[in-house]
């Protein structure tokens, strides 16, 4: 297995996962950025402390999928859920960077979007 793709298609011979996860994943952003914008302030150690445990137990999960002994439709519902969460999870650090960054001159702050832009291009 040398690519993503190879791994879900041994997981899931037949089945094109890729567009269900990035909706899955979108979707779940965009719900993360709402309610975040719009609940009370969380501290940044919590929010920096969720994302990456969150982030650290969706992966861990998912790397175990080839050893876990479930029918494809479950494993398929799991794999959706752990991507929601994950999102999730990516929100909140996110959201703890940028508060951080907002501290700085605006300078700073465009350094900080080209960066993000160019590690998503990446």
């Amino acid at each position: 297995i040398w690519a993503a793709f190879d791994y879900w298609e041994v997981l899931f011979p037949g089945r094109n996962i890729e567009f269900s996860a990035s909706i899955v994943y979108q979707v779940a952003s965009i719900f993360t950025v709402g309610a975040l914008s719009l609940s009370r302030s969380v501290r940044l150690r919590r929010r920096i402390l969720f994302g990456f445990g969150g982030q650290f137990v969706c992966l861990a999960v998912i790397l175990a999928f080839r050893w876990l002994v479930l029918p494809p439709d479950a494993l398929f519902a799991v794999l959706l859920s752990l991507i929601a969460l994950c999102a999730v999870a990516t929100g909140h650090l996110d959201s703890a960077l940028l508060s951080l960054c907002s501290q700085y001159s605006s300078r700073m702050q465009q350094h900080l979007q080209i960066g993000i832009g160019f590690g998503v291009l990446a």
